[in-house]
């Protein structure tokens, strides 16, 4: 098993499912000293992109830390574009409301592919970056929210 961070269209956890990824003790978690950003170029859809964190002092970003069998990251490398969209890393996570931090793999889009501006997200990555609202602080939902309208 090995932790896996999600924090935009992975949120949704039967979405996950449905690629054939089984999460584990899904659960909020913060990466500290980054930003969630919309930013990366979806190649068909101009005008339109997909979600990336970049780093930034002093900014969280939350999502869904969760477990899952160390052979679904093939799955999950594929959903990504890995590693010709996204590179996968790994990061310091920390469990909600605790000092506990957990490092977990996690998807940031490379600078070749990416906007200098905020892109427009589809209705699909819309309805499963809000599937995934209920393990988001109601302050962070508001900021998603502005990514989402």
């Amino acid at each position: 098993m090995t932790y896996y961070f999600a924090y935009g269209s992975l949120m949704d956890l039967d979405f996950m499912r449905a690629l054939g990824v089984y999460p584990e003790k899904a659960q909020s978690g913060i990466l500290k000293n980054h930003q969630f950003i919309t930013n990366i170029h979806d190649e068909m859809n101009l005008g339109y992109g997909y979600a990336n964190i970049i780093k930034k002092e002093n900014y969280t970003v939350e999502g869904v830390l969760m477990q899952i069998r160390s052979e679904s990251l093939s799955y999950l490398d594929a959903y990504e574009g890995y590693p010709l969209l996204y590179r996968r890393d790994q990061l310091e996570v920390y469990l909600k409301e605790s000092p506990t931090k957990i490092v977990a793999w996690v998807y940031i889009g490379l600078s070749n592919h990416a906007s200098t501006k905020n892109l427009l997200l589809s209705d699909s990555q819309k309805q499963k970056i809000s599937n995934g609202f209920r393990f988001l602080s109601k302050p962070y939902q508001r900021y998603l929210s502005n990514f989402l309208n």
